[in-house]
């Protein structure tokens, strides 16, 4: 690769706000070579300086390509600490992210999610969302039988989707004391139909809202009504 861009070397620094500059990557001591640098911000408004050392007898790439790659670097980084700032490193391998404003209207998304959505609406343009968010504090939501995790930044709403498997993550009692909190049962009921103290009843429905992402009996019921119908 580096030869098709008559690369020698590459040298990455951030500059901090007293204009110390951190490197982040190395930098080869090679004869024979000129320099072009480069100063780009990131999402997080700090300064990054690329240096690129470029080969003076091979092939002359436009100053505008390497400004390109250098933009196509930084967006890199960007991207992949939205999805650690989003806390997705652990995510199942076929999550696929989207980036929406504040006010739900698209940014971007990767392929992933637009296979996901492609999936179950074919015709989807990719120019607004097929489906509403959740208002806060909603965690999480399912969509034709895909799990969509909503994380909440300051400037927008990352949101992660996948196919729904949450129902996996429930041992055999959580879900019965699912399904008799969304019949009505009072946590005491609960207890007695299943030889269970109160407490424990309590203590096992919400561990199955912190799986399912969701908050209160309504939504639980229609999270059971989806699940266990397979309905969109």
């Amino acid at each position: 690769m580096s030869e098709d861009f008559s690369l020698a070397y590459c040298q990455w620094l951030t500059i901090d706000a007293s204009g110390e500059e951190r490197q982040v990557a190395e930098r080869a001591n090679t004869p024979g070579i000129s320099e072009l640098s480069y100063q780009l911000q990131d999402t997080d408004g700090v300064t990054q300086r690329l240096v690129f050392g470029k080969r003076k007898s091979s092939y002359a790439m436009p100053d505008e390509a390497w400004q390109a790659l250098a933009q196509g670097m930084v967006n890199t980084k960007n991207n992949a600490l939205l999805l650690s700032e989003g806390r997705l490193t652990s995510a199942p391998l076929d999550t696929g992210v989207a980036w929406v404003d504040t006010n739900g209207k698209l940014r971007r998304s990767c392929s992933a999610f637009d296979a996901h959505i492609h999936s179950h609406w074919p015709s989807w343009g990719g120019n607004s969302l097929p489906f509403s968010i959740p208002p806060a504090p909603a965690k999480g939501f399912v969509w034709h039988r895909l799990y969509i995790r909503v994380l909440r930044f300051d400037d927008g709403i990352r949101l992660a989707a996948h196919r729904d498997r949450r129902s996996n993550l429930l041992t055999t009692r959580e879900m019965e004391v699912a399904r008799c909190v969304a019949k009505g049962c009072s946590f005491k009921e609960v207890g007695k139909a299943l030889d269970i103290s109160a407490s424990t009843a309590s203590t096992h429905l919400y561990k199955v809202y912190d799986k399912i992402g969701v908050r209160g009996r309504a939504a639980l019921v229609q999270w059971l009504d989806r699940h266990e119908s397979g309905a969109a």
